[in-house]
């Protein structure tokens, strides 16, 4: 039940940063990495979890860990030496110093749209393939094999990238 709910947070939090990349205007804002920050610690801080159960080791924890970078990489850095000066006085207290910059190639070289699509996509076929598992038609532990692989393989392209 546990993993259930980590996967369906997960599409949440992917689906969060999908609708990110496709608005059309207004990405700079220090409010989508705030809420994605406090949706990881809601959703997947390990506070309850069995550390002598493997899917905790192997979902759980990699997937907190993952998020809350993920997260953390989407705020801005603080730049004092800016020469951007916002228009009105509520943008000039939020975003007078901040530099955008990191944020733009994290999500366009490591982070893109494809690799959000791709592990989508791989999260929803490990759940699909673990609803099968649980109804005795395949093996779990293969399901946790394949799985692991997954993860390992996006890993892998994350670390390529």
């Amino acid at each position: 039940r546990k993993l259930f709910c980590l996967t369906i947070a997960s599409v949440g939090y992917l689906n969060l940063r999908l609708v990110h990349c496709w608005m059309p205007g207004g990405r700079e804002t220090i409010i989508f990495p705030i809420v994605l920050y406090f949706y990881t610690i809601y959703h997947f801080f390990p506070m309850n979890s069995d550390y002598t159960s493997g899917s905790t080791w192997l979902f759980a924890l990699p997937m907190f860990l993952g998020f809350m970078i993920d997260a953390f990489k989407q705020f801005p850095a603080l730049d004092f030496g800016s020469t951007y000066r916002p228009q009105s006085l509520f943008e000039r207290g939020i975003t007078r110093h901040t530099n955008w910059g990191q944020v733009h190639r994290w999500n366009e070289e490591r982070i893109d749209e494809t690799f959000l699509l791709l592990t989508l996509l791989c999260g929803l076929l490990s759940a699909f393939m673990f609803t099968v598992a649980f109804r005795g038609k395949i093996s779990v532990e293969t399901s946790y094999w394949i799985s692991a692989v997954q993860m390992g393989l996006l890993c892998a392209q994350l670390l390529h990238s």
